[in-house]
């Protein structure tokens, strides 16, 4: 085989660094567009990670195919990528995305140690910088949801402290309108720590 082919070619590269688009554009439109749309952006993020993550396993079956005879773990790793990603998909949001960025890194792992026995080394600086942005890509919701989940929680606790007191106050004066304000300042903090 010519040295070419063991080198990503100039369309590979543009397909490779393309497909980081919707990892990219999704991720950021999760944290930047408003609330309402967060669980369809989240879901086709994880939709096209695993995507991605089929293919990684795909390419070990591809490589083996080219052996008279197949290695038998490369071809059981050929279909555990896909396993995993499918475990994602039914898992919660959260526990999706952490699941895709971990696996992403194991199947970079695999790959770091057998590319270079299928002679496609020259792939592994592409693998790796895809790699990691898909993986950041994946983490900026969970990074920028867990510090927002932890001030809607304090604010949650601070307006639901806030409405005891005025509640213990609306009591000893026993006043109507203010038992009806306090339950709407409790009902708000509901609504502020569901969103």
């Amino acid at each position: 085989m010519s040295n070419l082919i063991h080198q990503p070619s100039k369309i590979a590269l543009i397909l490779g660094y393309a497909g980081l688009i919707p990892f990219v554009g999704l991720s950021a439109a999760s944290v930047l567009i408003d609330a309402t749309h967060l669980n369809t952006l989240l879901f086709c993020l994880l939709a096209y990670g695993a995507t991605i993550m089929s293919f990684l396993g795909a390419i070990h079956w591809g490589l083996s195919m080219r052996d008279d005879s197949p290695s038998q773990l490369q071809l059981v790793w050929g279909v555990i990528p896909s396993l995993v990603a499918w475990l994602s998909l039914i898992s919660s949001i959260q526990l999706g995305l952490g699941i895709q960025c971990l696996m992403l890194w194991v199947c970079f792992g695999f790959d770091y140690r057998t590319y270079p026995t299928f002679h496609v080394a020259a792939w592994l600086k592409m693998r790796f910088i895809l790699t990691l942005i898909a993986s950041l890509s994946l983490l900026t919701p969970l990074i920028y949801f867990a510090s927002t989940y932890h001030l809607r929680m304090r604010t949650y606790m601070l307006i639901w402290a806030q409405c005891l007191v005025q509640q213990e106050r609306t009591t000893s004066t026993q006043t109507p309108h203010l038992t009806r304000a306090v339950k709407s300042m409790q009902q708000s903090a509901v609504m502020t720590f569901r969103k």
